[in-house]
């Protein structure tokens, strides 16, 4: 928590702040929240990030007391902002915590939480890195469980086609251009999967249809797209050594804007899942100290 404290200028006889209503949780009324006035006061909005390089995320905790929804968002070094997928809003109550795979990599990012409930408050985290090495990172955004660390073998070559038209008048020396928005990247990459059980994975990965996102080292160029992969190829990269198939895996892709829709957990961690392997609720919860790190398990 931060050391910081308003509590003097909150609770002072003749401080201005006692008819701020932005300062009060809207949700309360002032007799029956004290405790949440007091601990919004002497925290406000308390925001940390913690990176974890070997799954490609980022781990987001925003602790603010009395505060019923916020909006998460992530800050790159360039300064563009986007919205945390799960933090858009993020129904806090106290404490709110989510796994952000969508950063991209070896760059410094911060996070930012703000609330209409506390117009005036600002809360921001640590800068933080995701750092990849050679390697890059094809990720489903809404089913994380089935993100795959890939070797490239070609990096995306692509092309951005032009939308325009030429008209030649048959009296006139100049043709006339028509044109418009040019189009966003296009293109292909080769991937190299070693041996079957990462082939499968992979293969998993694109079965399952939908838009991907693909985020490249900063050694080749440190990128993050949404793509909508197409038709996929498989070719034999090199005869098998031993039990060990090396494959290449040609994935052409069209670069597409961000898609909405919130990151399930992983595998086998429905509520079904969960009364089928337990007798109790209390076997289950056994697992986590808290409820907060009990939602956090297997995402």
């Amino acid at each position: 928590m931060p050391s910081s404290s308003r509590m003097r200028e909150l609770l002072g006889f003749s401080s201005p702040l006692r008819a701020n209503s932005s300062l009060l949780p809207r949700q309360f009324s002032t007799d029956v929240a004290w405790p949440a006035i007091a601990a919004n006061g002497l925290f406000g909005g308390y925001l940390t990030a913690l990176a974890d390089p070997g799954r490609g995320r980022v781990r987001v905790d925003l602790y603010w007391p009395g505060v019923g929804s916020a909006t998460v968002s992530r800050v790159h070094a360039d300064g563009t902002t986007y919205e945390v997928r799960g933090g858009d809003p993020a129904m806090v109550l106290t404490q709110w915590a989510r796994y952000d795979y969508e950063a991209p990599l070896d760059q410094a990012v911060t996070y930012q939480a703000t609330s209409d409930e506390r117009p005036d408050v600002l809360a921001t985290s640590n800068a933080v890195t995701v750092r990849a090495g050679t390697r890059a990172w094809l990720t489903h955004p809404t089913k994380p469980s089935l993100n795959q660390l890939v070797t490239m073998t070609i990096v995306p070559s692509r092309q951005r086609a032009a939308r325009r038209g030429v008209l030649r008048p048959l009296e006139g020396k100049y043709p006339i251009p028509v044109s418009g928005v040019r189009q966003a990247p296009a293109g292909r990459m080769i991937i190299q999967t070693d041996g079957a059980d990462e082939e499968a994975a992979v293969n998993a990965l694109l079965d399952d249809g939908d838009v991907l996102m693909l985020r490249m080292p900063s050694m080749w160029g440190g990128f993050s797209w949404y793509v909508s992969v197409d038709t996929s190829a498989e070719d034999r990269a090199d005869p098998t050594i031993g039990d060990l198939l090396i494959d290449n895996i040609e994935l052409p892709f069209e670069v597409v804007d961000m898609q909405s829709g919130a990151a399930q957990g992983g595998t086998g961690n429905s509520y079904a899942d969960h009364a089928a392997a337990f007798d109790t609720y209390g076997q289950w919860n056994s697992a986590a100290a808290t409820y907060l790190e009990l939602s956090m398990l297997d995402v």
